[in-house]
């Protein structure tokens, strides 16, 4: 039995190649993703659209504490700010309009417009602890 059906899967030539390529870069992706997000967060907090901003980068983050002692590079590159629903607007929001024809990399998405199944008939109401009508 050779190797390659001993051993199992092996990459090939040019997997190998992206992968190691991916991984010499993949810290300053991650810092720049840490700084942006931290810089979009700030910009957010003081808009008066903005209803919260739960990014542990914040001093008014109930975690701001804990994410300082333990998160030495930055504070991650997730953001969820949450804004009213078409906050104030007639039509979509900008950021509906990102969540419904943002590129295939995009994780923006509005959980009001984009899960019909929420809340479920059952539940009547929607609970308490579910996320606003807003974007997220």
């Amino acid at each position: 039995m050779g190797a390659r059906s001993g051993n199992g899967a092996i990459l090939g030539s040019f997997e190998a190649y992206l992968l190691l390529r991916g991984m010499r870069t993949l810290f300053p992706r991650v810092e720049r993703a840490c700084r942006s997000a931290q810089r979009i967060a700030e910009a957010l907090a003081g808009h008066p659209r903005i209803l919260e901003v739960p990014f542990p980068g914040l001093p008014s983050h109930p975690g701001h504490a804990v994410a300082t002692r333990q998160m030495s590079g930055g504070f991650g590159g997730m953001l969820g700010p949450e804004a009213p629903a078409n906050a104030g607007s007639s039509g979509p929001t900008k950021m509906q309009e990102l969540a419904g024809n943002g590129p295939p990399p995009s994780t923006a998405a509005s959980p009001a417009s984009t899960n019909q199944n929420w809340p479920p008939p059952a539940l009547g109401a929607r609970p308490a602890i579910a996320v606003q009508g807003g974007i997220r």
